[in-house]
Order: C-alpha cells, then sequence, then structure tokens
C-alpha cells in the first residue's frame, strides 16, 4: 500500500511538532471526533448531521490539520465509521494520520447501558480488527488503552498486546489514555509509551504536576484532550445555555455542568474583568517555577534579557537581520544582562544567529531555551525578566500574562489595539501603513512595509524606556 507521509507538504500552512519519538510530525491542533459520534448512545454530544461532519473533517484537513482523533466507542462505532467516510476518496498519501482508542466495549442490545472498560487481549485483538475496517485502513498510525481496563486485566497484559500490534505493524505507535504516573511506568517497563492523552485544561491542570513532567522525562508525546473544557472555555457558555443541553447531551449531566460545579466554573470564567492582572494569572506550578530556575541557571546572577525571535506567520516576522542588529545594540546599552531566548524548536537556529550579535559585544551568558519548554515553563522563565521583547505571539501574550513589560514589535496586519499585550506596562510598535488592517498572513506586494519600516533605533528607544 501507499504509505502515509510523516512529514508535511512544504508549505504547510500550520506548524508541526514531533510527536515524542515517533516518525510522525503532527500539528500542533487535530480534529478530535468524539462529538460526531452522534446521539442515541450514552456519552453523546446531542444529534449530528453526518455530512456536516464529513465536511468538517475535510475543511480541517483543507486548513492544514493532519491528525484526527476518534475511539471505538465514541458513537459506538459511528465515528470511525465518519472518519471512514470522510477519508475514503483521499489518496492514502495525503490522508491525516489516523488515531483511535480501545478498551471500552458496549452492549449491542442496549445503547443506553454504559460501556464497559475491557483489557483482555483476545478483546483487544478484536476492536483492533473492526477499528480497521470501519476506518477503512490497512494500519492505525496511534492505537491508544482508553482507560484503565475494570475487569481485571493486568496493565502488563493489555500493554503488551498493544506493543504486539505495533510490532506486527497493524498500529504504527502505541498510546495510554486516561493513565497516571504510576501506570506509565509500568507500562514503560515492558516497552516505550509512544503518547499519552490526558485531560488538560484551564479547569482541569491536575496533569501538569506529575503526568506531563513524566512525559517529557521520557520523550513521551503528549495529546491532551478538551483543553476546551467541553465547551466552558469558549467564552460563550451561560448558566442558560447549559440548563437547555438537550437530555442526549452527556454535558447535561456532567457536574462542570450542571449545580455546584456549575456555578463555581462560570464564577471563576465567565466573570473576569479583563483589566484584573488575576484574571490573567496562569497559576504556575512549583515544577514549572523549578523548571525556569534549572534553564536560567547559567544565568544566575545577572538579569534577564527575554527574547523571542520567532513566528510561523510571514507578514508577522520582522526578520533574522534586524533581530541580529538590536541584540547587537542591547548588549552594548546592557552589558550586565543576560539573554534568554525562547521559542519553538524550529525557531532556535534564527535565535542562534539573532544571539551572535549579541555575543560581538557582551560576554555575558546566552541562553537558547528554543524547544526545550513547554508554553508554561516559558511563562515561568519571562517571570524572571524585567522586560521581554518580541513579535506579535504567543511568547509575547505568556509574558504579558505573568506581568512581564513587552516590548510588542507589531505589523500592521490587524487594526490598532488587536491583539495588543494586556496591560498598561508594554511599549508597542505599531506603523499604520496605508494597507493597515489587511489580515495577511503571507505579505508579497507591500513586502511587510508596515513591519519592515520600525526601525531597530525604535526597538532600543522603547527598551531604555522601560529598563532605563
Amino acid at each position: 500500500m501507499t504509505e502515509r507521509t510523516t512529514t508535511p507538504a512544504a508549505g504547510s500552512p500550520l506548524p508541526v511538532q514531533r510527536l515524542g519519538i515517533t516518525d510522525m510530525q503532527v500539528t500542533r491542533v487535530g480534529f478530535g471526533a468524539w462529538a460526531i459520534g452522534g446521539a442515541d448512545w450514552v456519552a453523546g454530544w446531542g444529534r449530528q448531521d453526518d455530512s456536516a461532519s464529513i465536511a468538517s473533517i475535510r475543511h480541517a484537513i483543507d486548513r492544514g490539520i493532519n491528525w484526527i482523533d476518534t475511539a471505538a466507542v465514541y458513537g459506538l462505532g459511528h465515528s470511525e465509521e465518519i472518519v471512514g467516510q470522510a477519508l475514503a476518496d483521499m489518496p492514502v498519501s495525503e490522508r491525516p494520520f489516523i488515531f483511535t482508542k480501545c478498551g471500552i466495549i458496549w452492549d449491542e442490545t442496549d445503547r443506553m447501558v454504559m460501556p464497559e472498560k475491557i483489557g483482555t487481549p483476545a478483546s483487544i485483538r478484536a476492536e483492533v480488527v473492526a477499528s480497521l475496517r470501519r476506518l477503512r485502513t490497512e494500519r492505525i498510525d496511534l492505537y491508544q488503552m482508553h482507560w484503565p481496563p475494570q475487569d481485571g486485566t493486568r496493565l502488563e497484559e493489555y500493554w503488551q498486546t498493544l506493543l504486539d500490534l505495533k510490532a506486527e505493524g497493524k498500529v504504527r505507535a502505541v498510546g495510554l489514555s486516561n493513565h497516571d504516573t504510576a501506570q506509565l511506568e509500568a507500562a514503560e517497563r515492558l516497552g516505550h509509551v509512544d503518547t499519552l492523552q490526558p485531560p488538560f485544561s484551564a479547569i482541569h491542570r491536575d496533569v501538569a504536576t506529575a503526568e506531563l513532567p513524566w512525559c517529557r522525562a521520557h520523550n513521551t508525546g503528549v495529546i491532551v484532550y478538551s483543553p476546551m473544557a467541553s465547551g466552558l472555555l469558549t467564552g460563550a457558555f451561560t448558566a442558560e445555555r447549559a440548563t437547555s443541553l438537550p437530555k442526549d447531551d452527556w454535558r447535561s449531566g456532567s457536574p462542570d455542568f450542571t449545580g455546584d460545579g456549575l456555578a463555581r466554573n462560570l464564577a471563576e470564567l465567565g466573570n473576569a474583568h479583563l483589566e484584573a492582572p488575576a484574571s490573567w494569572d496562569l497559576h504556575l506550578t512549583e515544577a514549572e517555577h523549578a523548571r525556569a530556575k534549572e534553564v536560567l541557571s547559567p544565568a544566575a546572577g545577572h538579569p534577564i534579557l527575554a527574547v523571542s525571535v520567532g513566528t510561523k506567520v510571514q507578514s508577522k516576522d520582522w526578520g533574522r537581520d534586524n533581530w541580529r542588529a538590536l541584540l547587537h545594540r542591547l548588549a552594548t546599552c546592557y552589558p550586565d544582562h543576560a539573554l534568554a531566548l525562547c521559542g519553538a524548536a524550529e525557531e532556535s537556529e534564527a535565535s542562534e544567529f539573532a544571539a551572535d550579535g549579541w555575543r560581538q559585544n557582551s560576554r555575558s551568558p546566552v541562553v537558547n531555551l528554543c524547544g526545550l519548554l513547554t508554553p508554561r515553563e516559558s511563562a515561568a522563565v519571562f517571570a524572571h525578566a524585567p522586560v521581554f521583547v518580541g513579535h506579535d505571539s504567543g511568547p509575547m501574550h505568556l509574558a504579558a500574562a505573568v506581568q512581564t513589560p513587552c516590548v510588542a514589535i507589531f505589523a500592521a496586519r490587524n487594526k490598532p489595539r488587536v491583539w495588543f499585550p494586556y496591560g498598561k506596562q508594554h511599549r508597542v510598535l505599531y506603523h499604520q501603513t496605508e494597507c493597515w488592517g489587511c489580515g495577511l498572513e503571507t505579505c508579497i506586494v507591500e513586502r511587510k512595509r508596515c513591519l519592515t519600516s520600525i526601525t531597530v533605533d525604535e526597538v532600543v528607544t522603547e527598551v531604555r524606556a522601560i529598563l532605563g
């Protein structure tokens, strides 16, 4: 069979990242297929239009998303069937990666009975055959144990079965979902855990304490589910909407969407005052602060200048040469400061290029942290810095969230003040040229005039306004 590609096509519109130590380069957002399983089962999201579900999958692929996460139990097989239909006419080499899960068996005679968590090797082997058939594929890219079983099957038995399926070529990679660190350790002793899929959101952050650090230490990829807390974090959820959820939507009976749980969630999220620092508090953990202290240890005793030179969008990129010239100047102005560079792994080379400008004028430490930190760990690093300098980007907003003053370099692709960092302590450079508000991600005709007209001198002036 023709193999699906493991790296994106040139010019892929979305950034990708290697999934653990697998050979898959995946977009940072995937298509979650729980809801498209439809209604008429105990954990459904209400009635769905299958044609709309198929159109949504194809639209996501057209926009650059390159993986779909489903499970056998979603819609009692129906979600996998819809995914299979959506991809059926697509050349195999152009299809997204398909991730699915096993270990939950339903009663064919009663769709409203809660399925059972079963982990016997025979059951898992029967499940993978059924999933391959529904998905219309010859191999599953990631096969995950959905939950620890409740039938008495030992972890060593079900995990070994998944490892065997990988060795046999029926699946490309294997992972665990909803497992804790003790279970991850036990599985890892048998064979590498390629991925973990836990719940993780601003409401449910428990795995940040133990499971996520474990995954980092063991090169296990992480796919989090319900990052928007099943809708609570969309900003559109109200008590009225929650009470109007149909009975065949599982959320209508969930503690997060009913009673005291709903009231607590809405109080914490729905009544946020955007001008209040508490509303932006990331609630960084002790482990995240410790990680920041660890990676900044080479710069101990120096004030930190935090910089992020990268961006995924061409029209927001100020340019490597500008960054190099800026750091050359700032090293002269602040010779006692250490330089901390943060960003994604693919930004490491550009960061090193820019840092050479700093090294020409300063012997103070340079710490290139690109690709080494989670976004929250980066925020903990920014909390140590008296200033952050960067593009209109995620790192800039993380720095603003921890109350670090930002010098933000903005293209005029958006209207003034759109996506400006929260707070009044920041210095934003924004040139409103005639073509402002274009919304372009790639600017060719105007050659990013709104951005390239921002000079190194201007940026230095704004940094000095903060640092003195």
